[in-house]
């Protein structure tokens, strides 16, 4: 594929870029594979279309999985995959990570899921996270284990969690994500759920600011991020229907060591204090409703309102400043789309 952003350039060139997508696979029988290639050179874009991080890049995968789907006395089905995953930087030709994973999944014959993983990830060389050209971040190589449950989700009442350790030996880095979901049906009507994710990090090692003569400065830093999300929802009809999603985003940062990070990706500890801790919370209440009015056609009706909170104090823990966000000035917006199908063959028959 290609990107042509006219008038884009200087006296009104256009900025033409480049990108494909190439794959291999085989995914019939019970061993299955797959090859791929992601390629974007430096100039392409694709943000006047969607969201768009980054370009420059030629990255290459393999994946391969064998199942087990004839059910047995204890489980309906069981999958053993394996994937890895090397990426260059295309111009210059740099290598910027390499990673290994595999995991072992089923599901059992009370239609509980369970699954378990090991990753492996090497030593990254990071372009992006100094914020500034000609500077490398170099990310220590890293290694994760954990495991996922979930209950029979036909039942009124299901539940599923989520755990997983990471440890960095080179700066003495660990890290623990919780997810734990759940949900209750009352009846065909009414759905409530409740999503909480914990994510910590210590030792998290990543970018701090840039100092006056125009050199980055990374730290290491404790790292706590906590996302609930609860959403309630009924129907009314099977056409029509209301749902309110409320979500609470907190994460604080807390530095106890600055460095300045040199263009060759080594770095160099500073006692100045930069005094980059960081609390930042977002509170976003949603609520939707949808109305088939007709085969195909749908009116949306949408209110948001979302408060943001953000201080350089990050003592406080997560009812203070759930309370402190509550009661910063919110903003709101109202929104109604309609979407309408049209079928050509009805307008060819009234016409007629």
């Amino acid at each position: 594929v290609s990107s042509n952003l006219l008038g884009y350039l200087p006296e009104g060139k256009t900025l033409s870029g480049y990108a494909h997508n190439l794959a291999f696979s085989k995914t019939g029988g019970r061993f299955n594979f797959n090859v791929w290639q992601d390629v974007a050179n430096s100039k392409y874009q694709q943000n006047d279309m969607g969201y768009f991080t980054n370009n420059n890049y030629i990255d290459n995968g393999f994946w391969a999985g064998y199942k087990w789907v004839k059910a047995k006395k204890w489980y309906n089905r069981l999958n053993l995959n394996f994937n890895t995953y090397y990426s260059r930087r295309l111009n210059p030709n740099d290598y910027q990570n390499f990673n290994l994973n595999a995991n072992f999944n089923g599901t059992l014959k009370s239609l509980w899921w369970f699954g378990v993983f090991v990753n492996y990830n090497a030593q990254e060389n990071d372009f992006y996270e100094p914020r500034i050209s000609n500077y490398v971040f170099k990310r220590p190589e890293r290694t994760a284990v954990g495991f996922w449950l979930g209950s029979n989700e036909a039942k009124k009442f299901s539940s599923n969690t989520e755990i997983s350790v990471s440890r960095s030996s080179a700066i003495n880095a660990t890290g623990v994500d919780v997810s734990w979901y759940n949900q209750y049906r009352f009846n065909n009507k009414l759905t409530v759920s409740l999503n909480v994710n914990n994510q910590y990090r210590k030792n998290n090692y990543g970018f701090a600011t840039i100092d006056n003569n125009g050199t980055p400065i990374v730290g290491l830093r404790d790292r706590n991020t906590i996302t609930n999300i609860l959403n309630i929802k009924y129907n009314f009809s099977n056409t029509m229907g209301l749902s309110v999603r409320t979500r609470h985003y907190f994460s604080k940062v807390n530095y106890h060591q600055y460095q300045e990070l040199q263009q060759d990706g080594s770095v160099k500890n500073t006692a100045f204090d930069y005094n980059r801790n960081t609390s930042y919370n977002i509170l976003n209440v949603d609520l939707n409703y949808f109305w088939q009015f007709r085969l195909g056609s749908f009116l949306y009706i949408n209110w948001k309102d979302q408060v943001e909170h953000f201080t350089n104090d990050a003592s406080d823990g997560y009812f203070k400043n759930l309370g402190n966000t509550v009661n910063t000035p919110q903003l709101n917006s109202f929104s109604v789309r309609v979407v309408f199908f049209i079928d050509y063959l009805d307008l060819k028959k009234k016409g007629k």
